[in-house]
């Protein structure tokens, strides 16, 4: 339901230009009182993390459409202290079509509320830049239904989420038009405890005519160095590899598939180039980062000295990760996945058998693993809203999960945003896609039948229900002009 109480100050805004796989920096300094509760609503196209005083808050915005914005509701009551107090927003506008993503208009806003009060809100007088520590412009596709990769330069960080420094200017209102609903389903959660093993390391030589992170890696030449087995990380004093070739590698597997966001902790001699993999198995001694045109990897150039970064624009799926670096020696300090899991309740389930027991467990965790903002087919190669797929997890879903029901209804609210002008549904939700496959959608129909004679909610299906009979009125017209097609030709 749209929320017409929000944003009656706020304007959407962004820079002057914007441009394809863009990043840009919002800063705002508001004032406060401890005790009075301080909420920060905000939404962004295309994605957006949150600090307040340089402490991060959140990240990731629900996929939505041009016409179906959401946007979000954030305490941040326990970051703030009485008096100033600093809201730093770095966007990522991707400002093209993908398997995951609906293109729209660039934009952010926002407002903080405090008692009734609106502290701080988005308008011409924010300050922002373009970021400089990402690469806005076009980068390679990690996959075409995923989009472009990402390259970050730690040595180009001026620390702007917490001090004033140079390049900021007044924003530029935006031109969106859009009404904005509160986001359907809780806000993920950010799983910091889980902890790779580096189970190979060494040095390495660069390969010729590398362009891109995947294919440095993919092309290396690697010379494994046994330091007497497998190392747990995080590593307190480091794992520390030397080499006088080109650079070191560590490869690190995290001892199950995990969707999040890569965290890194590393040290290096002076500024050096760094890239990351990351795949679902290994293979001649490494990940496979270069599949056909697929790129399943990005740069960091590391700054001197001690580097800590987490990636919070960008999930990722894997189980293993390999980093190369650039330098004569390097510490390893940490490498992992840090999980940004959905908030789902298991049932209580006693399977007797451990054979049972384990293919039970085995397929809850697949169920997890592709539950963020939407349900996912895969959450390595294509993190994609699929009707068939989904229909499947709802469906098991409701086996495993307590008061899952509402999760259910915000996918399936999300697919009907989809139809097309022809009548059918999107092969994806949010976005556009070339191509789309009926017998999906029909699962949409099957999907959305399936909810109502488990929760008897008939007003969600009276709201659903003209989508399903468009799409299905379509269907049946074109099964009708097939017969009769082949029916003439039969006659001739």
């Amino acid at each position: 339901m749209a929320m017409a109480d929000a944003f009656r100050e706020s304007k959407w805004i962004w820079l002057e230009k914007s441009r394809v796989n863009q990043y840009a920096d919002f800063i705002v300094n508001f004032a406060a009182e401890k005790g009075k509760g301080m909420v920060l609503r905000i939404s962004a196209d295309t994605n957006y993390a949150v600090y307040v005083n340089g402490e991060y808050v959140y990240s990731g915005q629900y996929p939505d459409y041009p016409h179906y914005k959401i946007y979000d509701e954030l305490n941040i009551e326990q970051y703030c202290h009485a008096g100033e107090n600093r809201l730093a927003i770095l966007c990522y506008y991707a400002g093209e079509d993908s398997s995951t993503y609906y293109k729209a208009e660039a934009g952010l806003i926002f407002e903080i509320v405090s008692g009734g009060k609106v502290l701080a809100k988005s308008g011409e007088n924010t300050l922002s830049r373009e970021d400089r520590g990402y690469r806005s412009g076009k980068t390679e596709n990690i996959t075409p239904q995923l989009g472009r990769t990402f390259y970050y330069d730690a040595s180009s960080d001026d620390v702007w989420k917490e001090n004033d420094v140079p390049g900021f200017l007044q924003s530029t209102a935006a031109t969106k038009r859009c009404r904005l609903f509160l986001r359907p389903i809780p806000l993920l959660k950010l799983k910091e405890d889980t902890a790779g093993t580096i189970i190979s390391q060494g040095e390495y030589i660069r390969g010729s005519g590398a362009k891109t992170a995947a294919e440095n890696i993919e092309s290396a030449f690697l010379h494994f160095k046994n330091w007497g087995g497998k190392r747990p990380l995080p590593c307190l004093n480091g794992a520390e590899m030397e080499t006088d070739r080109h650079g070191v590698y560590f490869i690190v597997d995290m001892g199950e598939e995990t969707a999040g966001y890569v965290m890194l902790d590393l040290e290096v001699p002076f500024d050096a180039d760094a890239w990351v993999g990351f795949g679902e198995h290994l293979q001649d001694m490494r990940v496979r980062t270069r599949i056909a045109m697929r790129n399943f990897a990005f740069g960091y150039r590391a700054k001197e000295g001690r580097n800590r970064f987490c990636g919070v624009l960008r999930r990722i799926g894997c189980r293993y990760l390999q980093i190369h670096i650039d330098a004569p020696w390097a510490k390893l300090y940490d490498c992992r996945v840090a999980g940004t899991n959905y908030p789902a309740e298991e049932m209580r389930v006693q399977i007797e058998d451990g054979l049972r027991r384990k293919i039970y467990g085995n397929g809850v965790r697949t169920l997890k693993r592709c539950m963020h903002e939407h349900y996912e087919d895969c959450p390595w190669r294509e993190q994609a809203l699929y009707a068939m797929d989904s229909r499947n997890q709802m469906l098991f879903g409701s086996y495993v999960f307590k008061n899952n029901e509402g999760y259910v209804k915000a996918n399936l609210r999300l697919m009907a945003n989809g139809l097309r002008a022809d009548g059918l549904l999107e092969l994806c939700f949010p976005a556009r896609v070339g191509i789309t496959i009926p017998s999906f959608s029909c699962y949409f129909v099957l999907a959305l039948a399936e909810y109502f004679e488990r929760t008897k909610d008939s007003a969600f299906l009276k709201e659903i229900n003209p989508v399903a009979k468009k799409f299905l009125d379509t269907f049946a017209g074109r099964v009708s002009d097939l017969n009769r097609t082949m029916k003439n030709a039969d006659n001739e």
